[in-house]
């Protein structure tokens, strides 16, 4: 065990005083045959003495150094050996105003620096633990909101797609309503073209129904006049078969004489009597002359009056179609405008589709950032929870 090969400054320190106390008891004997006279045969025994003595004064020392500053080391190494094994409850209680006392001041200052650190990393892990588990909470809600917002991305990209399918649509059936709204523009147009000429040709009818209106009514005025005339005729007639029957008479009074103008009277009444005659057939014909002039000027009138009618009407038809017309171009400009509206439609949803592209593609490296920060928040909770295990086992 003295001459172990491990190193030990205690046994180093044993074997120090042991042959510091023997080489005393060899160079006394040496030094004092200067100052002593040696009895015959007492120096062998004086020698040894010497030895003898040394050797106690080595293993005096000795055992005053273990007595006063072992027992100190060996509270030192007991306190030592308590923190080692994670207790840091316990101290040194030495007072020593020497190298000693600043060593036992050292160690209990280290101790207490461990103490506080261990109650340090002890609170800290406790909030490190508490951060991770809320770093795993705004983790896993964040994780939710970025798998949400990338699910809610697919349906924009979704949506935007079937809105630039419809604006393609819209577009498409635009063009074909503009095409339409042209055809009819110019359908309208002639329709205009063809009502303007029927009413010029109304209109034309309508004087003409007008003039023939007047002159129906002028043959009315006539007939009535010729009616006037036909009476006059009649009484006249009627005046002169009177005054030949009147000769008549008168003639066959004068006998003889008178029978030449009785033969003239004869004539005369018979004359009389076709023309009374003839002018009750005039009378007659001037009659249903008349009837048919009152009949064609009632006519005319009516007819006058549709036509008048059917001019207005064609004036409404021709207002209403330039209103149709305006309204056709109105809607082909507005088809137009829509067109040009879905063209600028399809380009800023192809924009959007980009951007929202973009989004996705961020929204899926969040999600990814998200899962991996998900990840080290749960080994940083594993590690708290490691480090405050480790940290419990440490008694304060």
């Amino acid at each position: 065990m003295l001459f172990d090969k491990n190193p030990s400054i205690l046994r180093r320190l044993f074997l120090s005083f042991l042959g510091l106390g023997f080489s005393m008891g060899i160079i006394f004997p040496f030094y004092a045959q200067f100052f002593v006279n040696w009895k015959p045969g007492m120096y062998i025994w004086f020698f040894i003495g010497c030895l003898v003595a040394g050797t106690s004064i080595g293993l005096a020392n000795y055992a005053l150094v273990k007595m006063i500053l072992i027992k100190r080391l060996i509270r030192i190494s007991d306190v030592a050996n308590a923190i080692s094994n994670k207790d840091l409850t316990h101290e040194c209680v030495i007072v020593s105003h020497d190298v000693i006392g600043d060593i036992i001041t050292s160690f209990n200052r280290m101790g207490q620096t461990f103490r506080d650190m261990i109650n340090k990393i002890n609170g800290n892990a406790e909030q490190l633990s508490s951060a991770s588990e809320s770093m795993d909470d705004v983790t896993r809600h964040a994780s939710e909101g970025a798998e949400q917002q990338q699910q809610r991305v697919e349906d924009v990209m979704t949506s935007m797609q079937n809105m630039a399918a419809m604006a393609e649509d819209v577009a498409q059936h635009t063009g074909e309503s503009a095409v339409a709204s042209t055809q009819a523009d110019e359908q309208a147009g002639k329709a205009t073209q063809v009502v303007n000429q029927a009413m010029q040709a109304v209109q034309a009818l309508a004087d003409t129904m007008s003039s023939a209106a007047k002159v129906s009514a002028s043959l009315e005025q006539e007939s009535q006049n010729i009616g006037s005339v036909l009476t006059v005729i009649n009484d006249i007639a009627e005046q002169t078969n009177l005054l030949a029957l009147n000769a008549a008479i008168e003639a066959a009074r004068a006998g003889d004489q008178g029978r030449g103008f009785a033969v003239v009277a004869d004539e005369v009444r018979t004359l009389a009597t076709r023309t009374q005659a003839s002018t009750e057939e005039i009378s007659l014909i001037i009659d249903r002359l008349q009837a048919g002039s009152r009949d064609a000027v009632s006519a005319m009138e009516q007819g006058d009056k549709q036509v008048r009618q059917g001019v207005e009407f064609t004036g409404m038809a021709a207002s209403a179609l330039n209103e149709i017309a305006c309204a056709v171009t109105t809607i082909k400009g507005m088809s137009d405008q829509i067109a040009h509206a879905s063209t600028e439609q399809n380009n800023l949803v192809d924009v959007v589709n980009q951007h929202v592209e973009g989004i996705n593609e961020v929204s899926q490296r969040s999600a990814e950032d998200v899962h991996r920060v998900r990840t080290a928040s749960e080994d940083i909770s594993k590690m708290a929870d490691d480090l405050s295990v480790l940290v419990s086992t440490f008694r304060v």
